[in-house]
């Protein structure tokens, strides 16, 4: 089996890998998220509560975090089939 891909789902989901795609992700996606659901309360001078940014952010950090752990898991097991 490949070293480099993991059978276990926690650890390839904290491969430094993984994670930057993560917050790669995160980062773009929460950002035009907080865009579209906060953007007119924000132009219009106010925020939004610090939890709704945290949760906007978070989201698709976990989504791409685990998506990809999740695909790494399930390539591993079919190259231990072959």
């Amino acid at each position: 089996m490949n070293k480099a891909v993991s059978t276990d789902l926690f650890t390839a989901w904290q491969r430094p890998k993984t994670l930057v795609r993560g917050l790669k992700v995160s980062i773009l996606v929460g950002s035009v998220l907080l865009l579209i659901n906060q953007g007119p309360q924000i132009y219009q001078g106010s925020y939004p509560a610090l939890w709704q940014i945290f949760l906007t952010y978070l989201v698709p950090f976990l989504v791409s975090t685990i998506s990809s752990a999740l695909s790494e898991v399930h390539h591993a097991k079919t190259l231990d089939l072959s």
